[in-house]
């Protein structure tokens, strides 16, 4: 009965996980499309810059869920690098004014979110797999 139910949780907990990673991955792709219009269409970056409130907390959501999801602490530090590349992203706006050039990381930064939450999606749909 502690067995299928300590498996059972595990499931739920590797669900969820699943589910927040390719939201993360998702939301990656509409900040960049965002970013795009901000650049390209409107001038404004209104949409750009309000939309990371709303996802910006999943990667640390994401840590807390691998010291519960069984195998999912293979992805432990991936998602603790995710929120730490967040974080940098606001360094490199807020201090983009006395450092110019450091606006330059914005870019770099973005594309290895983009990638590492891509493998952290795809690694965590495949974990989830293997347990079933």
């Amino acid at each position: 009965m502690k067995q299928e139910l300590r498996t059972n949780r595990s499931q739920i907990i590797g669900f969820l996980f699943v589910t927040l990673a390719i939201l993360f991955f998702s939301s990656i792709i509409i900040q960049i499309f965002l970013a795009g219009i901000g650049l390209f269409v409107q001038g404004n970056w209104g949409y750009h810059t309000n939309f990371i409130h709303f996802f910006e907390l999943i990667p640390l959501v994401l840590f807390v869920l691998s010291f519960f999801g069984g195998n999912l602490k293979t992805l432990r530090w991936q998602c603790l690098a995710l929120y730490f590349m967040t974080v940098l992203q606001y360094i490199t706006i807020v201090f983009s004014a006395s450092s110019p050039y450091l606006s330059a990381f914005h870019l770099v930064i973005a594309s290895l979110l983009f990638w590492r939450s891509l493998v952290t999606a795809r690694s965590s749909v495949q974990l989830v797999k293997i347990k079933k």
